[in-house]
């Protein structure tokens, strides 16, 4: 029961960061000038592009989402 409910947590915890993650690759993506959208990408993202943030935070909430799906079932029995 106990792991479970740290599995529940980290699937949100995840899901929300993941989310979080791709607003902002689509936002730093969203700048018209190539200048300030790379200073953004620094600030913001750090290494990588925002595709790259956005690639990342959709996997992460794929992850969470199937992490939370296997928590659910285990709570089942």
């Amino acid at each position: 029961m106990f792991f479970t409910k740290v599995g529940n947590l980290l699937a949100w915890v995840g899901f929300l960061i993941g989310l979080l993650m791709t607003g902002v690759g689509f936002y730093v993506a969203s700048i018209p000038d190539a200048e300030m959208r790379l200073a953004a990408t620094r600030r913001y993202i750090g290494s990588g592009s925002s595709g790259d943030a956005i690639d990342r935070g959709i996997m992460v909430v794929v992850v969470s989402v199937v992490l939370g799906i296997l928590c659910k079932m285990a709570s089942r029995r």
